[in-house]
């Protein structure tokens, strides 16, 4: 394995944090998704000895989290009580480059939509953004 591939990508906090404004009953609000909520960084390696490839996100502030099966090629690492989206295997031993992008953002789906599990909406949001940018050089660990 290429060493490069387990590092971390930085990620510019502007980008992924953009606030929207919305217009309720003539009141302006200003939402924006909170710093503890946008990944700093993401890496994407491959782990020859379980054949599983790996997404990672870092945050400013890491916790404990807890493994769940989404299917059966991917589970993810969730934080306790943040439920933030941590870690997503994908296990590649019958599936290509190709499939493993589309597993993982429907996992990501998934997780948005699903209790008790659910990502929170801001989190899985910006995870969509992150993956969607960086797919390229994410994949580029995996088949490299």
């Amino acid at each position: 394995m290429r060493e490069l591939a387990r590092k971390w990508i930085r990620l510019d906090q502007r980008r992924y944090g953009a606030s929207e404004t919305e217009d309720r009953s003539g009141v302006e609000f200003h939402l924006v998704v909170s710093p503890y909520d946008l990944p700093d960084a993401v890496r994407g390696f491959f782990d020859r000895e379980r054949k599983r490839f790996i997404i990672e996100f870092k945050y400013i502030s890491p916790e404990e989290t807890t493994e769940s099966r989404v299917d059966a090629h991917v589970s993810v690492h969730t934080g306790r009580r943040s439920r933030r989206l941590y870690r997503i295997d994908v296990d590649v031993t019958s599936l290509g480059a190709e499939q493993v992008v589309l597993r993982v953002k429907s996992a990501v789906d998934a997780l948005a939509a699903s209790s008790p599990a659910r990502l929170p909406a801001d989190n899985a949001s910006v995870v969509r953004h992150v993956l969607a940018d960086k797919s390229p050089e994410l994949v580029a660990a995996f088949a490299g």
